[in-house]
């Protein structure tokens, strides 16, 4: 398929063979999980993507990848089955009427198996999953300041209040097996924010309703704050994302139990490397969420923030530019989500990036009972804008060339930082054509 996923190959292992810890869950999946491999998948390193997945027989288009019992992913029914962990959530809720979102519960249940080690029945997995996490989360302090194109988005994809609020609901809840507190001593928070990303950029999706009717009446359910739609896939996970290919999720029952399904409307030949698609991201959504990015990604676009725009016009003002901009407008367009869905991509700008240029810079009415007209009109000819639209790219490109100039005069840069200079150029690269 010529994918790239920069960022995941220099953290595997170089070698062919897969890891023991890789045996060890196949092992597992096999053995305790009852999963019969019907697509005969095996793991091995591949040159442009690290560790993936192939089959040792041709799967056609439309075709099934993988079938796993549903009891062989990490879920809320997971949860629910944990009598342990069910008694120290139960503690934690005699505290106070707490409520968990999905993501939350799964990094937490991870951490609680982590600490049990030998003991917990999802050893096998957790040995599987990376040591060394390429989030730009785990750049160093120095290389975080001079990338502010990037660390200004690592600030907003970990939500700060919820790792105070699990502290908070832990620190003084001792652990049934030590004695030791969760937090700090059990649960540190760098590793909850690197469990925390693994949820977000290893789980899949479940289909809420069917989880609901196999939990119905658990208590469980009672704890959500929102869609038992996320589930951990052992071995699943290991497959890689390709822009190029799609891919169907199901959960059915099949026999005596649920079983989830995937499969792909590519064709792969028998040893070439199976890849699925996360999503239709662009590379900044793929750095900050799972690590990585694809050169040549079809998916890609420059999110442009209102930000952006207020730095524009504060540069044109510089240049003595007779521009008189109502206050008023800003808050028109935050008010009416104007500042969303503004971005570049290869076919140009975006209908609302288009419009809040036309509105800010070029019509000229003060009064806000006009705006609604302007804003939800048509804009009268496009060239009005191709001044401002060289100069906003321009101010974009300057930005990331600034960080990348930055990045580069720092000595020994983390293997993260490595990533995200890769990443810079990609994106510079992107915007210059």
């Amino acid at each position: 398929m010529n994918v790239t996923n920069c960022g995941r190959k220099s953290l595997e292992r170089q070698s062919g063979k897969p890891s023991p810890d890789i045996i060890e869950l196949c092992r597992f999946m096999k053995h305790q999980k009852h999963w019969t491999n019907s697509t005969k998948l095996s793991v091995r390193e591949f040159p442009d993507t690290g560790r993936g997945l192939y089959s040792r027989q041709i799967i056609r288009e439309d075709s099934e990848i993988i079938d796993l019992p549903f009891d062989a992913l990490i879920s809320l029914k997971s949860i629910s089955d944990d009598e342990k962990f069910m008694n120290i959530l139960r503690e934690i809720s005699i505290k106070g009427e707490l409520k968990w979102k999905m993501q939350t519960l799964l990094t937490i249940f991870l951490l609680w198996n982590w600490h049990l080690g030998d003991k917990s029945p999802w050893k096998d997995y957790l040995r599987s999953l990376p040591t060394c996490l390429s989030h730009p989360h785990f750049c160093s302090v120095d290389e975080l300041v001079a990338i502010p194109v990037v660390s200004e988005r690592v600030i907003d994809s970990v939500n700060q209040s919820e790792v105070k609020e699990v502290q908070k609901a832990f620190q003084d809840t001792q652990c049934p097996c030590c004695a030791q507190k969760f937090f700090p001593d059990l649960f540190p928070k760098r590793k909850f924010i690197e469990y925390y990303l693994t949820c977000n950029s290893r789980t899949v999706y479940l289909p809420p309703d069917n989880v609901r009717m196999m939990l119905r009446g658990s208590e469980a359910l009672k704890i959500l704050s929102n869609e038992p739609n996320m589930a951990l896939a052992p071995f699943l996970d290991l497959i890689n994302h390709s822009d190029s290919t799609k891919t169907m999720c199901s959960l059915a029952r099949k026999g005596s139990g649920f079983f989830y399904t995937l499969k792909t409307s590519s064709r792969f030949k028998r040893g070439e490397q199976i890849f699925i698609n996360y999503g239709p991201h662009c590379n900044m959504k793929l750095l900050i969420e799972y690590g990585f990015f694809i050169k040549g990604n079809s998916n890609e676009l420059i999110e442009i923030t209102l930000k952006d725009v207020e730095e524009l016009v504060k540069n044109l003002k510089k240049m003595k530019r007779n521009l008189q901009i109502p206050s008023n407008k800003f808050r028109y367009i935050r008010d009416h989500n104007l500042n969303q869905k503004m971005f570049i991509d290869a076919s140009g700008f975006s209908h609302n990036l288009e419009m809040v240029l036309y509105f800010l810079l070029v019509d000229e009415n003060i009064y806000e009972n006009n705006y609604h007209q302007v804003v939800f009109g048509t804009i009268p000819e496009e060239n009005c804008l191709t001044e401002y639209k060289i100069l906003l790219i321009n101010l974009i490109l300057d930005n990331y060339r600034s960080s990348l100039r930055n990045l580069q005069s720092l000595e020994g840069l983390t293997n993260c930082g490595e990533i995200v200079k890769e990443f810079l150029n990609c994106r510079i690269d992107f915007m210059s054509e």
